[in-house]
């Protein structure tokens, strides 16, 4: 009898030095809530990229084969680990849908460089890299606008 409180009270104790270990729910809510704009920032960062890019007669990236791997390795890390990651979060914490924007225009990215056979970027995208910006905007626009409309504050999410 004695053995098993004994028992007992030493794996409380580890799970509790466990729980001790874990980051408190509310802290992860909160750090979710500050790493929600990096889909956005990555978007701007494109959006830059790209205008530098079309900017020059001359295509500026050349194709090295010495260079793929790290290529893949950054497309990778960017447009497909990195949405995959954040939609989860996304999902679980119930983000508006402005936040759930750029996760569609990486999605777009992705098609524009199936479509073209290429992970990097050539002066033939041009028109569906333009297309594609238009398009946010205008959803970012129509987000905009249905707010106003609708009197919600900034920050609310619709709950239907």
């Amino acid at each position: 009898m004695k053995k098993d409180e004994d028992e007992d009270l030493r794996v409380k104790k580890l799970i509790g030095e466990i729980t001790k270990l874990l980051p408190e729910r509310s802290k992860i809510k909160t750090d979710l809530f500050y790493f929600k704009y990096a889909p956005i920032l990555v978007m701007l960062f494109r959006w830059y990229g790209i205008s530098q890019f079309y900017d020059n007669k001359m295509e500026i990236t050349l194709w090295y084969e010495e260079n793929e791997e790290p290529i893949w390795f950054f497309y990778f890390i960017t447009y497909i680990l990195y949405p995959i990651s954040l939609w989860k979060g996304q999902v679980l914490h119930r983000l508006c849908v402005e936040w759930r924007i750029p996760i569609l225009y990486i999605a777009g990215v992705n098609v524009i460089h199936v479509m073209y056979d290429s992970i990097v970027i050539t002066n033939q995208m041009y028109y569906c890299d333009m297309f594609l910006i238009t398009l946010i905007l205008i959803i970012y626009a129509y987000v905009v606008i249905s707010k106003l409309q609708h009197h919600r504050s900034w920050t609310s999410c619709s709950r239907r």
